[in-house]
């Protein structure tokens, strides 16, 4: 395994570090976060969505601030746990083969970190929520990552049976009321959902429980695959494991984990494989 480079560098005129090996680079945020902005090969374009900035109202006049690239949200989507603001100090702990980055604990009542680890075109991220306040937290673990609209991008089914006969449903897809089936931007195929990240307007969204672990997306020659173990009962979002939001600016891969009951002090992982192919 390749020894890690580190490197600080102005991204999107935020206050980043370039970790890369021999293959890939990865760009994560410094001051705040922590969010991924940037994944590539050398000589490659970043195949993540990059925003100066994109303002979310939340209630109390307050608002969530997205720099595109990935993030770690908590799940189920509320204004008190979700849109926790992310606009705090971040300690980056760097190793010859993984990097810590974890928010500060002082006055979070969420603390989210992300591990990475680089090995050849590949990247395991292990994403992390503790409970810093003295109360039950009951959650799970949602990664999102946007990418560049343009692209085309697919759910892969499980394809199993409910019952030996066949007879009862044995898939479920569950789709926001927002979402248009007559666009034609979504296409059913025998054993996945596809997704044409071309839309002129409105956005949709649609997600499934009954996911093999895998979401994936092609932008020109480029293939992104976004895998994690997908053995475990879902619960939010009417049971996804994996879901998929489409604006006319970027498209939004997303995993949500198993439900975690998290008593004060306690954690939750959940981790990802990212390749380019």
């Amino acid at each position: 395994m390749d020894k890690l480079i580190y490197k600080d560098v102005l991204f999107n005129e935020l206050e980043c570090l370039s970790i890369s090996n021999s293959f890939i680079e990865v760009i994560i945020t410094k001051k705040c976060g922590p969010f991924i902005l940037s994944f590539k090969e050398f000589e490659k374009e970043n195949i993540l969505y990059n925003c100066s900035e994109l303002k979310l109202n939340t209630p109390e006049n307050k608002t969530y601030t997205l720099y595109g690239g990935h993030r770690l949200w908590l799940a189920p989507e509320t204004f008190e746990i979700t849109y926790s603001s992310d606009e705090i100090p971040l300690e980056i702990t760097k190793g010859l083969t993984q990097t810590l980055i974890a928010q500060s604990r002082k006055k979070q009542p969420f603390i989210k970190s992300i591990k990475i680890e680089l090995s050849k075109t590949e990247v395991l991220i292990q994403h992390g929520i503790l409970n810093n306040t003295i109360n039950e937290l009951a959650c799970a673990c949602w990664t999102i990552t946007m990418l560049k609209a343009g692209g085309l991008a697919k759910i892969p089914m499980k394809n199993n049976y409910a019952d030996k006969d066949r007879l009862q449903a044995s898939k479920q897809i569950n789709l926001w009321g927002y979402t248009d089936l007559s666009s034609g931007n979504i296409v059913f195929e025998k054993n996945e959902i596809s997704v044409y990240a071309n839309l002129s307007d409105d956005h949709l969204k649609i997600g499934t429980p009954d996911s093999t672990g895998k979401l994936s997306y092609l932008l020109k020659d480029q293939l992104f695959v976004k895998g994690f173990d997908a053995n475990y009962d879902s619960s939010f979002d009417r049971n996804s494991k994996c879901e998929i939001y489409c604006c006319k600016d970027y498209l939004e891969l997303e995993a949500i984990s198993q439900k975690y009951i998290l008593q004060s002090g306690e954690s939750a992982i959940f981790s990802e494989k990212w390749q380019l192919l």
